[in-house]
């Protein structure tokens, strides 16, 4: 592929067209040496192991495009884009794949330079909704809708570069809304995981995300959840996210403000709780509307907001998450939910604590629960 390539407005059957390799309804490859660009559009697409198979074998290729086509019924995969160089994958409708044995709606495998995959719609998909693997650098999964997978809606699987998810909507998946895995790194931003049959976003042990501004409710499980599965206190071990706690905080009526402790130099975002059965997580968020955030100091100390007041609001809870910053940050749980009206009487509390149902006589000796153990711990992750 040396010269500009258009395939456009085709109706391709398993067997039929291309099916090269006895595989793919629809197959393109970048032979030696690819310098041109490939666009695939409009074309309908059914049937064969794989949909469409984009292979830049000896690539880069330039600029190349899989828009607008609609895919469905492959036996493992929808569209898959491999060993590509800056690939758009966008606006495909790709639904009812995995019809064999189960597999992917969008494969991304090994892409060597940045690309995005945005605003397709995948649904019904036997396995996972769209899988990245291993990218070698950045690559952005952006304004997708997800829904009706039997596993992951967006699954990232190791690889040394950075999967960016941003402002899917991913709901109604039987796995998690997204899962990180084998040391994959992460950033979650923006969108909506909703209604999931396990966790809003799962992240594996040795995988690390970044995760912010989310909307996550009525998920089987929790909200965030670092593995082990479902919700891990402070004091025990979780095996992803660097074993990151969540914020430990109360309410302090005099200055109407939220006044905590988390990760040095972190930052701490707030959410209002979801409303609902909360089947996943009933006192830990999930985290439905993010609401604002503020940074800790050296010490790890903090007060939200950060400047002003947060009116209290009995009848509402809150949940917070802890980052910590950096090129490869991480996030972690949701903490267990907070009212200024710990005790439910409707009236605001002299000192609201993390947890519902316990009062404390003061900030000082609820915030004693921040162990030095903890501070030490920082430390050394800080080295």
């Amino acid at each position: 592929k040396r010269s500009n390539v258009e395939v456009l407005g085709n109706t391709v059957h398993a067997g039929d067209g291309f099916g090269r390799l006895g595989a793919a309804a629809f197959f393109v490859h970048g032979g030696p040496p690819s310098t041109g660009s490939f666009s695939a559009r409009n074309n309908t697409v059914t049937g064969g192991e794989t949909g469409i198979l984009f292979a830049d074998l000896f690539g880069p290729a330039q600029s190349s495009e899989l828009r607008e086509n609609d895919v469905s019924g492959a036996a493992k995969i929808g569209i898959t884009a491999r060993l590509s160089a800056g690939t758009v994958v966008a606006n495909n409708p790709v639904h009812d794949n995995g019809t064999g044995t189960g597999g992917t709606g969008i494969e991304i495998l090994h892409a060597r330079t940045p690309g995005v995959t945005e605003t397709n719609l995948v649904t019904n998909t036997l396995g996972v909704g769209i899988e990245v693997i291993e990218p070698g650098q950045t690559y952005t999964v952006r304004g997708n809708t997800i829904t009706g997978s039997t596993a992951a809606g967006i699954e990232m699987v190791g690889g040394p570069g950075r999967l960016t998810v941003e402002a899917n909507t991913v709901a109604i998946n039987q796995g998690p809304g997204v899962a990180i895995r084998n040391g994959a790194l992460a950033v979650v931003t923006s969108g909506s995981y909703t209604d999931n049959g396990d966790a809003g976003i799962l992240v594996f042990p040795g995988a690390r995300a970044e995760i912010t501004q989310i909307s996550a409710t009525d998920n089987v499980g929790p909200g965030i959840d670092l593995f082990p599965k479902a919700v891990t206190p402070n004091p025990a071990t979780k095996d992803a996210n660097q074993d990151l706690d969540w914020p430990e905080f109360v309410w302090d009526p005099a200055s109407q403000q939220i006044i905590g402790t988390a990760a040095p130099l972190s930052r701490v975002e707030v959410y209002v709780v979801e409303g609902g059965p909360r089947i996943g997580n009933p006192n830990n968020g999930e985290g439905i509307t993010y609401l604002g955030s503020v940074m800790t100091d050296a010490a790890g100390h903090f007060h939200y907001p950060g400047s002003g007041a947060l009116p209290c609001t009995p009848q509402q809870l809150l949940t917070l998450t802890d980052t910590v910053p950096g090129t490869n940050a991480f996030t972690s749980e949701f903490s267990p939910d907070f009212s200024c009206d710990a005790d439910g009487d409707g009236i605001e509390d002299l000192f609201g604590l993390v947890r519902r149902g316990e009062i404390g006589s003061s900030a000082s000796q609820s915030l004693a629960c921040f162990r030095g153990s903890r501070r030490e711990r920082w430390r050394s992750i800080a080295t």
